[in-house]
């Protein structure tokens, strides 16, 4: 293998693990998975380093694990069992927002954690879940919008039937 197809991998790739794993693991659910969908995006996307047109090379690494992991099953949640989050959620409203989260269906809680937790951009976020940005944005919206109406019936300052 040439040692410049190593280097354009290196300079591209491995400056985003970080993220890869940390969408994998809100895409998963599932540490041992999440390592597997990351390992599974890097061989796909040293394999395809050759055909790299110069997109940013999050949204190419972020497509790759959508292809990726459309050949894995996806891990339906155990009931009773709440959703790993990699964000410490320390104070009771933490709580509250982690509970919140949890409760939205896979649709509406995958582009919160991808965008707001991981901090990806619309963009980079529709490209990971294969979804156009415009229907990233109404969900994104649907599911903050759900969040605030549970803390609002959960807080302290919650209003309370009279």
């Amino acid at each position: 293998m040439p040692a410049g197809r190593q280097d354009v991998f290196a300079t591209l790739v491995m400056s985003e693990l970080d993220v890869l794993m940390g969408v994998a693991r809100s895409l998963t659910r599932h540490e041992g998975e999440a390592e597997d969908l990351v390992r599974e995006t890097l061989r796909r996307a040293f394999d395809g380093i050759d055909r790299f047109q110069g997109r940013p090379p999050r949204v190419w690494l972020l497509t790759t694990m959508r292809t990726a992991r459309s050949g894995y099953p996806r891990r339906l949640k155990p009931e009773g069992l709440e959703y790993p989050v990699a964000v410490g959620f320390s104070d009771g409203f933490d709580s509250a927002v982690y509970h919140a989260l949890c409760d939205l269906p896979p649709r509406l809680r995958e582009p919160v954690e991808l965008v707001d937790l991981h901090e990806l951009s619309y963009r980079e976020a529709a490209a990971a879940l294969g979804v156009p940005i415009r229907l990233m944005r109404a969900r994104l919206y649907h599911a903050r919008r759900r969040i605030r109406r549970a803390l609002e019936g959960s807080g302290p300052h919650a209003r309370r039937p009279e």
